[in-house]
């Protein structure tokens, strides 16, 4: 069954930032014949968002860039030299919260590093987390060579 990985990077090359400070997401969908294929790169827009809004809202958080694009140009929401909103329900938690309703469609979220209220934001839609640093071609062989010991493990056990 193929699923969707949205990768956070920059530059599509490296995977890159905090998940929270993530401005860019490259999503590939990693196919049921172990291959994978770019479908977008989707940018974080600035904007400044209350958490009713962010609950009705989630497409203006994210713009869809198709077929490439660039980086988003500094837009990117999180944390800093300003500092973060923090606290149970804050700004930190409603912007978490509208990344992950925005990577909906995804399966699995890799960024350099994810911190544990993005992991919940993430975990309440059913998305796996995984913090990795690296090259996103890396990160996706990977995934595609876990999903191929899965299947042969699957097959062996009768359960393919």
């Amino acid at each position: 069954m193929s699923y969707k990985v949205a990768i956070a990077t920059s530059d599509t090359v490296t995977v890159e930032s905090n998940f929270g400070a993530a401005e860019v997401f490259s999503v590939y969908t990693v196919h049921d014949d172990f291959t994978y294929t770019f479908d977008e790169n989707r940018v974080r827009l600035a904007t400044e968002t209350s958490h009713a809004e962010a609950q009705e809202e989630p497409e203006e958080f994210l713009e869809i860039i198709r077929g490439g694009g660039g980086c988003g140009g500094g837009r990117g929401l999180g944390c800093g030299p300003g500092g973060c909103g923090g606290g149970p329900g804050g700004a930190v938690d409603t912007k978490l919260a509208m990344a992950a309703r925005a990577l909906a469609d995804v399966e699995i979220v890799v960024a350099g590093t994810v911190g544990p209220g993005a992991e919940a934001a993430l975990a309440r839609r059913g998305i796996r987390a995984f913090a990795v640093e690296g090259s996103v071609a890396k990160v996706l062989e990977k995934l595609v060579a876990f999903d191929k010991f899965q299947h042969k493990r699957r097959a062996a056990s009768g359960h393919a």
